[in-house]
């Protein structure tokens, strides 16, 4: 007879004024919530192979504001965790040390950006329009090679804070060697290698893989947690199955979605 019951748990917490302002923004638009799904968790449905979820794998989904991970072991979703810096915070990088707009910011990291510098960096010039001039003398010449030194030092910021935070938990060896890249900061220039100098790991960049219905164009890293909550969607986690009268209460909600469309439109036209 066994004297002592135990299990190994994953518990992932959300402050509670954040979770309350995306339910509001939501009910705000007429549709109800299903389910609420961790970004990291998302990324992986849509990103993740299927070896790599058994084996043990990191998944990096690089968004705005923050960047979140997640490390997948036996099958299982074992830690999650974030850090406060994404793309926006190098987009703001720019605009400061170009003194442009945050607009022509984000298009020149689209462009041009790039974490790691070549030969012709230095004689390759960029027009950058000046924050507040106008006139003939409102765009300035700038080197490539000067966007590349703003863009490196945040990434390097990223994945140094990415890896203290692996390192510190306690399911940084289940994750192996393999890393998984994913979203819309993952698609500048250098990224993987930077991630793989400073993680020490085996990176590659998370595609999300088809979903029936989803157009190609949306196939990219960008898109990767909302093609994994369709993934969730689609086939939720039997583990995170909804109780049947809340899901009751879904398929009722579902039913009225035109009629809260509708009721969307005329309030918002």
């Amino acid at each position: 007879y066994g004297e002592t019951l135990g299990m190994d748990l994953s518990v992932v917490t959300v402050e509670t004024p954040h979770l309350k302002n995306l339910t509001l923004a939501v009910e705000h638009a007429h549709l109800a919530i299903a389910d609420f799904v961790a970004a990291p968790y998302a990324a992986a449905r849509a990103v993740l192979a299927e070896d790599e979820r058994s084996l043990g794998a990191a998944v990096v989904d690089m968004g705005g504001a923050t960047t979140s991970f997640a490390v997948f072991h036996d099958g299982h979703l074992v830690h999650a965790d974030m850090i406060p810096l994404g793309g926006h915070h190098i987009t703001n990088d720019i605009a400061r040390g170009l003194s442009t707009t945050i607009a022509h910011a984000e298009r020149m990291k689209t462009l041009w950006g790039s974490a790691l510098a070549s030969q012709i960096d230095e004689r390759e010039m960029i027009a950058v329009p000046l924050l507040g001039e106008r006139g003939v003398d409102t765009v300035q010449q700038v080197p490539k090679s000067m966007l590349t030194g703003i863009i490196r030092p945040r990434l390097e910021e990223i994945f140094e804070m990415l890896r203290d935070k692996l390192e510190t938990s306690d399911a940084s060896h289940l994750a192996g060697r393999r890393l998984v890249i994913t979203g819309g900061a993952s698609q500048l220039n250098g990224v993987r290698e930077i991630a793989s100098q400073w993680l020490d790991r085996q990176v590659r960049l998370g595609v999300p893989a088809q979903v029936q219905g989803m157009p190609e164009t949306a196939r990219t890293p960008g898109f990767a947690v909302c093609a994994g909550l369709l993934n969730y969607a689609l086939k939720p986690d039997v583990r995170l199955a909804l109780p049947k009268a809340k899901a009751h209460q879904v398929h009722q909600d579902q039913q009225g979605y035109v009629r809260r469309m509708g009721r969307w439109i005329a309030e918002s036209f």
